[in-house]
């Protein structure tokens, strides 16, 4: 896919409105194009950053563009062209780097902290547009590595689209691959990756798909741990203890030792789904709960893949999958980030509304002493200096001529 390079400032091109989300190596912004007044968002790839100033470009800026410039899909999102600025004291004279994408009004994270509830036909839209641009993804050897509600957004016309691939790379044709086994967002994390394999492949997106798709329908996140070990332990707690007799060579994994379960847990998934659905009220079927399990296996190499996913029974059965003029509209856009700028906003208000009483109360106090002292201060201005001078002078001038004359009567 051709994308465009210009090397101008980007206000010529684009009206910046808000930022909607920030990652590792910059941030996102809501902009206009001033040529056609369509949206876009524009990614900076910020270039003051210490670290960046000391090892040059990000190495994942330059892959995500790479990776990038070959896809050319309907639920991956678009990259229009890229735009770098000059070099200026203001960009440490190295210059600021944009891309320019496709703009969707919203992300699935955002769309989770209000709480808004899809239809099962809905949700079964949504999984199989992220099915069908993960499948492309795996079928053209590139794993993205950090799926998460945050990185899937939606517009107004019900598409679905992947976004960013900052951590996304392409799989190697060696034998056995050595790649890094610290990627993907905790929460989202497959259990191999946190025993540390380093030879892994498509699967681990599986797994976050998995996950993701439990969040879509009970509006929770599933193994919500807070560092690796405890993460580790919610998915044994759910998903059963990992064993040689359910993952084989389990046990050679680098973090076996560390991260092993401490006791015999049991698969307490559908019973956990099942309980989540029944607080909240919702129905779920046997048919979905299944799909669950399939996508959450211990063992990656029995998850499904993206292509027996989506020939899953789930999406043949009753009711079928909506259209995505079918899908719904809001009027208001949901972004994580925008929401978080919201409720900062909010809490400032509230803050400085408490303090506001105390604040008049305090300058109001002030202003009534500035006042009396201002009012006290051109009487003695006008008093006491002139009158003083005045009257030492008269006095000293009397004494003087009472002086001469009875200077003058002793001589007589």
């Amino acid at each position: 896919m051709q994308v465009p390079c210009r090397t101008k400032n980007v206000n010529k091109y684009y009206k910046v409105i808000a930022e909607v989300g920030s990652g590792t190596y910059g941030k996102v912004y809501k902009a206009k194009c001033l040529k056609t007044n369509d949206f876009v968002a524009l990614k900076k790839i910020d270039t003051k950053d210490q670290k960046i100033m000391a090892e040059g470009f990000p190495i994942t800026a330059i892959r995500e563009i790479k990776l990038l410039k070959i896809m050319n899909h309907k639920n991956i999102l678009r990259l229009r062209e890229i735009i770098v600025s000059k070099a200026s004291h203001r960009n440490n004279f190295r210059g600021s780097t944009f891309l320019v994408f496709d703009y969707y009004d919203h992300d699935f994270a955002g769309l989770h902290r209000q709480r808004n509830v899809f239809a099962l036909p809905q949700l079964k839209c949504i999984f199989k547009q992220l099915l069908e641009g993960v499948k492309y993804l795996h079928e053209s050897k590139i794993i993205h590595r950090d799926l998460k509600c945050a990185n899937i957004l939606m517009n107004n016309k019900g598409q679905v689209t992947l976004a960013d691939f900052g951590l996304a790379r392409t799989l190697s044709n060696v034998s056995n691959p050595k790649y890094t086994y610290k990627v993907v967002t905790l929460w989202y994390r497959a259990p191999e990756l946190l025993l540390g394999q380093t030879n892994y492949n498509t699967q681990i997106d599986m797994w976050s798909l998995g996950c993701i798709f439990t969040e879509l329908i009970t509006g929770d996140v599933l193994f919500k741990g807070d560092i690796e070990y405890r993460q580790m332990e919610k998915i044994y707690e759910l998903c059963g203890s990992a064993s040689e007799q359910n993952w084989p060579n389990c046990v050679n994994l680098r973090q076996w030792e560390e991260f092993k379960p401490r006791r015999n847990y049991e698969r307490l998934l559908t019973k956990h789904i099942k309980e989540l659905c029944q607080i909240q009220n919702k129905q779920i079927d046997q048919v979905t709960l299944d799909l669950i399990e399939q996508l959450l296996i211990l063992d990656p190499t029995k998850r499904l893949n993206a292509a027996q996913a989506l020939n899953h029974e789930f999406f043949k059965q009753d009711p079928k999958p909506c259209s995505q003029n079918e899908m719904p509209q809001f009027d208001k856009e949901f972004h994580e980030t925008l929401l978080k700028n919201d409720i900062r906003l909010q809490q400032q208000r509230i803050d400085r509304a408490q303090f506001r009483p105390q604040q008049n109360t305090s300058q109001k106090f002030q202003k009534l002493i500035k006042d009396e002292r201002n009012q006290a201060k051109p009487q003695v201005q006008q008093q006491s200096p002139q009158r003083d001078v005045k009257s030492f002078q008269e006095v000293d001038i009397s004494d003087l001529i009472k002086f001469e004359i009875e200077k003058k009567v002793k001589l007589n």
